[in-house]
């Protein structure tokens, strides 16, 4: 089953968080410690008005169990949510930090798309993709990939979206895939 997420989903999608982005996560919070990574996206999933929200995630649910989880938002609001997100880094790590806008608006940005390694290859991603298209029929998505994420490329692909320009993310390229 296909859910919106609730507050009490945090300590479930964090993990499935961090696992689609390390690197953003590590360079946010100023070093690469994994638990530390997913307990700040535990704290921020459960606050509104950020990019990582629960407000802001759908989940893949199967015997009381999260097997995957879709990070979403409107690319007009990029600038206020990001902001909420370095507003918290500064206040809890003492960083000042900022990272290259990763949509614009026109488009609904996929932050994350992540299943849990219990449950790949098993159509959770797809399931997921689908129900947001659903969703947001009519309206432009967008996503990065990772350079080095050929099996992500090859889904978002197959499921109908397709390249529209390089980004920068944290000083790394990604792909900018769209679907209309």
């Amino acid at each position: 089953m296909i859910r919106t997420a609730t507050l009490h989903d945090a300590p479930y999608v964090a993990p499935l968080m961090f696992q689609a982005m390390p690197e953003v996560a590590f360079k946010l919070i100023g070093q690469e410690n994994k638990q530390e990574a997913i307990h700040f996206l535990e704290n921020l999933f459960i606050k509104e008005n950020n990019q990582y929200s629960y407000k802001n995630t759908l989940v893949y649910e199967k015997n009381s169990h999260i097997l995957g989880s879709l990070v979403y938002y409107n690319g007009a609001y990029i600038e206020s949510l990001s902001q909420s997100v370095f507003d918290f880094v500064k206040q809890q790590y003492g960083l000042t930090i900022s990272l290259e806008k990763e949509t614009q608006a026109g488009e609904y940005y996929i932050d994350t798309l992540s299943v849990s390694p219990i449950a790949q290859g098993k159509g959770i991603g797809s399931s997921l993709l689908l129900h947001l298209k659903e969703l947001l029929k009519g309206e432009t998505i967008g996503l990065l990939v990772s350079m080095g994420n050929p099996l992500a490329e090859k889904l978002y692909l197959r499921m109908g979206f397709v390249y529209a320009d390089m980004k920068m993310l944290g000083g790394n390229p990604y792909k900018h895939l769209i679907y209309n």
